[in-house]
């Protein structure tokens, strides 16, 4: 793999006894073709701590048993060390319960001495190059990311301080504070409004892509209430197209285990796109109840529903915007992947139901809890939905160890 190799050689260190099979294996690997290896040895763990302290290998080959010390413990502290060394364990006999155990602390394969005639060295170091040219490449692209989202939400930042004092000025311009207006340019002001309006939402909604990602202090909460505060005001787009939002609410506080204010993004992203979608007049309705153990949310409008091959990605970022400039619809796609983010993070889910031409549903569902639970503590970063992932190697005895260690 031409990108994965590196103008420099590669460097290796071999952990274990001085033997004539040890001189073996490391003259296979000075000898592989095209590859240029440095390679050296030391014969005890402590030494081989002492070496990669005072610089980086791109591979360590530990003999199994060590000299002095587990082999286990060695590699769980060279990882520590140097995350992007590669590990290699080599042995004299055959253990599949050791080998599984030394693959799951972070070996990159097992060989064993009787095996090396027919050892493919060239392979091995290609694995290596590869292996450090994926750790390089992902320290980059995380290094990138984070410099484009400080970008990003430094460009919004910047932004919403002149609109909010557009959107001010306009307002106020708008109800004569500054003198009467004719009927044009009340219309004008209404357009410069709505306008910055959606551009601040759209700014918002950039700015909360870190949502969902942060540590949370759950605590016991009123859904109920949490629901009656954010239908008290209709919105701008409720007043825009002439439409009802109707609830259905419990007699009684309706206790769960949240955060307000996230939560609170969660509604307003369900009722905002129901009032988006829903045609001008119509009635989205928002209903809460207890269910089985738990509070269920529905969200519901009149519009035009979702086509069933779409319903699998409406929760990917941007799904809206990979529909085009052209739809009907503005959006960045945001909102539904930050609010999944945030139901999950509250141990709940999230889902539509929805038929061509008969409206959609949003349906929340959250444990309940009592009004005097404690708090619960809930650790921030990505979701932990289950991954597929494909194993690939010539070799059926890695498959199997992999496919052990994985499930």
């Amino acid at each position: 793999m031409t990108a994965a190799r590196a103008n420099s050689p590669l460097s290796v260190l071999f952990v274990g006894p001085a033997s004539a099979r040890r001189d073996a294996l490391l003259e296979q690997l000075r000898a592989a073709p095209g590859w240029e290896v440095e390679a050296e040895s030391v014969e005890t763990p402590a030494a081989s701590l002492e070496a990669l302290h005072a610089g980086f290998r791109d591979l360590v080959l530990v003999e199994h048993p060590t000299v002095g010390g587990d082999a286990l413990v060695l590699l769980g502290q060279i990882r520590q060390l140097h995350p992007k060394t590669a590990l290699v364990v080599v042995t004299a006999g055959a253990d599949d319960a050791r080998a599984v155990a030394l693959m799951k602390s972070g070996a990159l394969d097992y060989l064993r001495y009787p095996d090396l005639k027919s050892f493919d060295a060239a392979r091995l170091l290609r694995r290596v190059a590869e292996l450090r040219y994926l750790v390089d490449q992902n320290a980059e692209l995380q290094q990138v990311n984070q410099m484009k989202n400080e970008f990003i939400a430094n460009v919004s930042h910047e932004l919403r301080t002149p609109l909010s004092v557009i959107i001010g000025f306009a307002e106020n311009l708008k109800t004569g504070g500054l003198g009467p207006v004719s009927a044009p340019q009340l219309r004008a002001l209404e357009s410069i409004t709505g306008r910055a309006e959606e551009l601040l939402r759209t700014l918002n909604q950039i700015l909360r892509i870190g949502e969902g990602q942060q540590r949370l202090m759950l605590r016991p909460l009123d859904l109920r209430a949490l629901a009656v505060e954010l239908t008290g005001l209709p919105s701008r787009e409720q007043r825009r197209k002439n439409m009802r939002v109707e609830t259905e609410l419990p007699p009684e506080p309706l206790w769960v285990r949240g955060d307000a204010e996230k939560l609170t993004i969660v509604l307003e992203n369900l009722l905002s796109n129901a009032l988006k979608f829903g045609p001008a007049g119509s009635t989205v309705r928002l209903s809460i109840a207890a269910e089985d153990g738990k509070a269920v949310v529905r969200v519901s409008d009149g519009g035009p529903g979702i086509p069933q091959e779409m319903l699998p990605r409406v929760f990917e970022p941007l799904g809206a915007a990979a529909h085009g400039p052209t739809r009907e619809h503005g959006g960045l796609g945001l909102g539904l992947p930050l609010s999944k983010r945030i139901v999950e993070q509250h141990q709940g889910r999230v889902w539509l139901e929805s038929a061509e031409r008969r409206g959609c549903t949003a349906f929340v569902s959250l444990p309940l809890a009592q009004p005097d639970s404690p708090a619960l503590t809930v650790p921030g970063g990505p979701g932990t939905e289950r991954k597929r992932v494909l194993l690939v190697d010539d070799n059926p005895e890695v498959i199997d160890v992999l496919l052990l260690f994985l499930s």
